[in-house]
Order: C-alpha cells, then structure tokens, then sequence
C-alpha cells in the first residue's frame, strides 16, 4: 500500500522513520554520537514495524534498505568486511522489495567494487566501478537537480580516484567529484548539502596534497583556501564534524606554510 493509503498511526510511523532517518545522517558535532545512533535505531524499529505489519510497504523497506547501506559504509571504513557482506545482501533484499533505487543500488554496487580492489581484484572492480559511475552520470543528466545522483556519483568517482594508479587519473576523477557536488552547493536545499560541502572540502584537501608533491604551491594553495572556507561554512551552519577536525587543523597549517 502507499502511505497515503495507510492508518493514521502508520502514516506517522512512516514519517517518524524517514525523520529520524534524515537526520541521523547528520555528521557528528561536539560528541553527539549517541543521539544519531539513537535516531537511527529509532528509525530502523519503525521502518520494521511498518514492513512487519504491512509487507508491501515500499517506503519502509526503502528506509531500511538505506539504514542497512550506511551502517555497511561505517563498517566498511572500519574493515568489518564480514559485517559489511552481511548488510549489503539485507539492504539489496529490502532494495528489491521496495521497488529499487538506482542511487542506492550504485552505492551497494560501489561498495562490492571498493571491497574487490581491495582484494586485488582491480580489473573487476573498476569494470563494476565504472559502471556505476555512469549509470549515476546519465541520471546526473537527464536531471541536474537531482541531489542525490550528484552526490552520490562525486563520492564514486572520489572512491575511483583512490584505485587509480596514476596520479593524473586520481587528481581527474577528483575534479569530476567537485564538478558534480557544486550542482548541489549551489542548487536549492536538500538533505545532501551537508555531505556535499563536507565532501569538496575534504577532496579539495586531496587536491592540495597531489598538488604539492606535484611541486605546484599556487594550485595547492587556492585548493587549501577553497577547502578552509568551506569547512568554515560548516562550522557557522552545523559545526564541524568530530573526525574531521584534524583534517582541518592540516588544511589551516599548510596554508601558513605555503
């Protein structure tokens, strides 16, 4: 059923769901873990409890496949790859179910390229990468303003810069990145903002760093500046999150040193 057809008190929980799962993506500021973890299992209890008493929700089943893929990128950071294969095959389940995602299906398809790279499986994964790029490429065109496209497809081609053996190809891809998140800091509001402004910061630090071993100071530098005022627009807006803070005390040194 769609939700417009549901209970009143199912219309609430799906909304409750989707709330708490909108912010819970929030990053964290000032050691405010516990309340985004606790937003997200919030989420995720009610999502459940839509899909257990009515199976055909596909909105619900699309908020836990998204709980399920972003808990696989946390683990993913951490090397928890048994806990990350575990989640991709629930999140592609629940995927299926609420009546798929092409942003989604590419983020879990990004996510088994990532992981085979990883293995040594290099030609394999950025065939696969390479796939998903473009597919997020064609949505990106045929809609510009389609946020999470955008965004997703920046955070790609940044995760492709790092399989790259060549630096040439690295600093290209991550160009593309900015290319694709500035649609989205200079489009109307969306929940991707926040991930997009905190993405070009940390890909234009990237940048810098390439530019700098490259013996290009000048370039490096107005990278390093585009990227402080940046992360100085997240700190007026949001705050700047906890993880990257030393990532930010580096941007502000290499300025004064160059």
């Amino acid at each position: 059923a769609e939700v417009n057809d549901m209970p009143a008190s199912a219309r609430l929980r799906n909304k409750l769901a989707q709330l708490c799962q909108n912010v819970s993506v929030l990053p964290s500021v000032n050691g405010d873990d516990d309340w985004l973890a606790n937003l997200k299992q919030e989420a995720f209890k009610q999502a459940s409890w839509l899909v257990k008493q009515d199976p055909q929700s596909k909105s619900a089943h699309l908020i836990l496949a998204q709980l399920d893929i972003r808990t696989a990128e946390e683990s993913l950071r951490h090397g928890e790859l048994a806990k990350v294969d575990v989640l991709l095959k629930r999140s592609s389940q629940s995927l299926k179910l609420g009546g798929g995602d092409p942003v989604m299906q590419s983020w879990i398809e990004g996510m088994h390229a990532f992981m085979a790279w990883d293995k040594g499986y290099e030609t394999a994964a950025m065939k696969l990468m390479n796939g998903q790029i473009s597919t997020l490429a064609s949505l990106v065109e045929s809609d510009p303003s389609n946020a999470a496209a955008c965004t997703r497809c920046a955070a790609l081609l940044w995760v492709r810069s790092m399989m790259h053996p060549s630096v040439d190809n690295a600093r290209s891809d991550e160009l593309k990145a900015l290319e694709c998140l500035s649609s989205v800091l200079t489009g109307p509001a969306s929940l991707q903002e926040i991930s997009a402004r905190r993405m070009s910061a940390m890909i234009l630090c990237d940048l810098a760093e390439i530019e700098m071993d490259s013996g290009s100071k000048t370039k490096a530098r107005d990278y390093l500046i585009r990227s402080e005022k940046l992360w100085g627009e997240m700190r007026l807006k949001w705050g700047v999150p906890d993880e990257d803070r030393v990532l930010v005390d580096w941007c502000s040194h290499q300025l004064k040193l160059l």
